[in-house]
């Protein structure tokens, strides 16, 4: 009964931002939009976005290799893109997160709260990387005065979080140490990656390349947002924000909210492919092994 109240609770955000989104431009401007876009710039970035999740497999095989779940990252990028599709086209069922730390289990005696830590890591540590583009991108694009000091307190106020959180994790999560300074480079590779790859979908649709930094934090707002678990795959969320955000800093919304489908669809599409894949190889012959408990 909880997960039929989560998923009529979720599809309720969905409708209820696109209600919002199509207020805010008409399906005449929409359907425009899409007749102007020039498919084969589709292909890089479909590729791109392929390899940021390639490099988020890597990510996550780092976090749990640090408490010795030794798989393999082929048998690693079958359980991601695996969780892919359950966290998007099974949202009334099993979480991505869950279904990853829920098959590792069955195959290895780390505990459960190694395994959800190590899952937490990796998600928070991309959040990290993406909250401080974030901010750089807030004082370039806004152009707000007394630019000079806000990069300095930006800066300062960056270095204290890495700082703490690095102090934490040593304090706390020793063993995840080395996995988060390797986590934090791939993330900031990862939302490059992502980004070029939105550029890619901005480029078949010959948007202004002097817009794209705009459009970049909208992207980056987006990405936050829609990790929130009150929709499906952010679907509504990114199209809410970039056609309220497409307001604010005088872009087309037809362009940004038709860039936020396709990017959309660019995902779904990717993990699709996941429900005709094998499952991933977890046994102690073939990717992950059997360790002593922790500690």
């Amino acid at each position: 009964m909880k997960k039929v109240i989560l998923l009529i609770v979720r599809i309720t955000v969905i409708v209820l931002a696109f209600y919002l989104v199509f207020r805010k431009l008409s399906l005449q401007d929409l359907l425009q939009a899409w007749r102007s876009i020039h498919a084969v710039w589709l292909i890089p970035a479909l590729l791109l976005y392929n390899l940021s999740q390639f490099t988020s497999a890597r990510r996550l095989q780092h976090f749990y290799h640090a408490i010795r779940v030794n798989i393999s990252f082929q048998s690693n990028l079958l359980l991601y893109y695996k969780a892919m599709f359950y966290g998007l086209f099974l949202p009334g069922g099993i979480s991505g997160d869950a279904y990853k730390v829920i098959r590792l289990k069955r195959v290895s005696t780390v505990s459960n709260r190694s395994l959800i830590t190590a899952t937490f890591l990796d998600r928070a540590t991309g959040l990290m990387v993406l909250v401080i583009l974030i901010a750089l991108l807030l004082i370039r694009v806004l152009e707000i005065r007394y630019t000079w000091l806000l990069w300095t307190g930006t800066v300062l106020i960056i270095i204290a979080v890495t700082v703490l959180a690095a102090w934490l994790i040593r304090r706390y999560m020793a063993e995840f140490s080395l996995a988060a300074v390797t986590g934090a480079g791939l993330s900031v590779l990862i939302q490059f990656l992502q980004l070029a790859s939105f550029f890619c979908i901005l480029q078949s649709m010959s948007t202004p390349v002097h817009q794209w930094l705009s459009y970049a934090l909208l992207f980056y707002l987006g990405s936050v947002l829609s990790a929130v678990p009150v929709s499906i795959g952010g679907i509504g969320i990114r199209e809410w924000v970039f056609a309220t955000g497409s307001g604010w800093l005088g872009l087309a919304a037809s362009t940004a909210v038709t860039a936020s489908l396709l990017f959309f669809l660019l995902a779904a599409g990717s993990a699709l492919v996941a429900a005709f894949l094998p499952d991933p190889a977890l046994h102690p012959s073939g990717g992950t092994r059997r360790v002593a408990p922790d500690g």
